[in-house]
């Protein structure tokens, strides 16, 4: 089960959902402040209990836009679900809030960028300073997973020392690559800064000893200038012009072209439950990311628009596919409290 609470954050990842989607690059997105209600979480676990809040399968608290540890409630829920639960973060966060999940034997997951100076390059507001005092308090309820760039590989050996003197688990991720070279960084404004170029690294999340050997791998590894490539503006140049639609929540208009076709094409009976910052319940993470991306303003798939269509792009089919389902119905029933009493 993942549970989505917030879109409030601190942190601005450009290259998430907080800053891009298939017709948006330049700038923050819009989407809703939103912080899910307390009831209907509560409701939702104990429709997912085995018993009177009893778990035998592990429950995430993951945000899109947001970041799950400033969730109001988070500690609310810690103390009831305890070690079943994993909260993820970019650690910009109130140690106090921290020390308290930890209290109650829940793990937090932390999303880290660089060591030290290379800290926020990335993820746009993230200061080593504070996220380093939190992972100081909460230590082997920790877990940092290290996204790798060409710019911070040679910190690798230092976040492998880090975590072992705090008994943290550590895992290393490929950075994130979303155009010709690496990814653009693009602030909330709309300003290009430099690009970001992915170094291929990718382990499980292990005792930080395991990591031993990549220490002496990258003990000579260079810091590299960022810098923005040209390559890369041909094609950022192609989503200068922002699309002017509405949130799925606005009543959009959208085209009932192929629907036949779409629902056999894209229905998928396997069930897995996701719930949605606005209460709402999804059944499998395709459909969960296109709801909570369509919760913007920045798509549009009315008829015209879909008449222009590449049918051979299959992304955008069923983009069409799940717009068509989101309609007034959808948001009736999915209602946490509506979904789980005719459940």
């Amino acid at each position: 089960m993942i549970i989505d609470p917030t879109t409030i954050n601190n942190v601005y990842n450009p290259i998430g959902p907080q800053g891009q989607w298939i017709k948006h690059r330049w700038g923050k997105r819009n989407f809703p402040q939103i912080d899910i209600k307390l009831e209907k979480v509560m409701h939702t676990l104990d429709a997912m209990s085995e018993g009177f809040f009893i778990f035998n399968h592990p429950i995430y608290c993951k945000s899109t836009f947001g970041d799950a540890m400033l969730w109001e409630h988070i500690t609310r829920i810690s103390k009831i679900v305890g070690s079943r639960l994993t909260v993820t973060t970019y650690g910009m966060i109130d140690v106090k809030v921290a020390e308290t999940v930890k209290r109650h034997q829940s793990m937090i997951h932390f999303f880290i960028d660089g060591y030290r100076d290379e800290c926020g390059r990335v993820f746009l507001g993230a200061e080593w300073s504070t996220i380093s005092y939190v992972l100081n308090k909460v230590r082997e309820n920790a877990m940092v997973e290290f996204f790798v760039y060409e710019h911070n590989k040679h910190q690798i050996p230092s976040m492998v020392r880090f975590c072992a003197k705090r008994n943290i688990k550590l895992k290393f991720t490929t950075g994130i690559s979303n155009d010709p070279i690496g990814s653009c960084i693009i602030d909330q404004q709309g300003n290009w800064l430099y690009d970001v170029v992915p170094y291929e690294l990718d382990t499980d999340m292990f005792e930080p000893e395991v990591h031993t050997h990549l220490k002496e791998k990258f003990k000579n590894a260079e810091p590299v200038a960022l810098q923005r490539h040209l390559e890369n503006y041909n094609s950022l140049r192609t989503y200068i012009k922002e699309v002017e639609g509405r949130s799925l929540l606005d009543s959009p208009i959208v085209s009932n072209s192929n629907k036949e076709d779409l629902i056999e094409k894209f229905s998928n009976d396997q069930v897995e439950y996701h719930l949605a910052p606005t209460g709402h319940i999804t059944e499998s993470s395709e459909e969960f990311s296109m709801f909570v991306n369509m919760l913007c303003d920045d798509w549009l798939l009315d008829s015209p628009s879909v008449y222009k269509m590449d049918t051979s792009n299959e992304y955008m089919l069923s983009m069409l596919y799940y717009a068509q389902k989101f309609d007034k119905d959808y948001l009736k029933n999915r209602e946490v409290l509506s979904y789980f009493t005719e459940s």
